[in-house]
C-alpha cells in the first residue's frame, strides 16, 4: 500500500502544478492529494482503518481513474462543472475526517460529521 499510495502523491502532486493556473485553489487535484496524504497517514503510519467500502487500493483506484481518464474526456462544461464539485467535495470530506482523526484524535462520529460539512461547504462553494 505504501509504495502505490507514495506513487500516486507524487502523480497528483504533478497534476496541481499543471492546473494551477486553470482551476481553483481547491479542486479535485488538491482534494485528491489532501484525501490521500491523509490515508496514508492513517492507515500506513498510524495503524488505523480504511472505511472505503473499496479499501485503500480500491480509493486510490478511483482517483487515478476519475483524474487520468475520466477528467480529460469530459468535453461539456456543465458536465465538467458538476463532476469537478462532487469529486473535490467528496475527497475534501474523506481528507478533513482522516485528518481529524489522525492530528485530533476525535471520535469516529464527529470527524465524519464534521468531515461531511466541510465536504459540503466546498462543494456548495466550488467557483464557477
Amino acid at each position: 500500500m505504501r509504495p502505490l499510495a507514495l506513487l500516486l502523491i507524487l502523480a497528483l502532486l504533478t497534476g496541481c502544478a499543471h492546473k494551477i493556473g486553470e482551476l481553483p485553489l481547491i479542486n479535485p487535484y488538491t482534494a485528491a492529494l489532501a484525501d490521500t496524504w491523509t490515508t496514508h497517514q492513517v492507515v500506513a503510519v498510524s495503524g488505523g482503518k480504511e472505511l472505503n467500502p473499496l479499501g485503500v487500493n480500491g480509493a486510490l483506484a478511483g482517483k487515478v481513474i476519475y483524474l487520468t481518464l475520466m477528467r480529460p474526456n469530459i468535453k461539456n462544461p456543465e458536465q465538467l462543472y458538476r463532476a469537478d464539485r462532487t469529486a473535490t467535495g467528496i475527497w475534501a470530506f474523506a481528507a478533513t475526517s482522516n485528518f481529524l482523526q489522525l492530528c485530533m484524535a476525535t471520535p469516529f462520529w464527529l470527524s465524519v460529521g464534521l468531515g461531511a460539512m466541510m465536504g459540503m461547504a466546498l462543494y456548495d462553494a466550488y467557483p464557477r
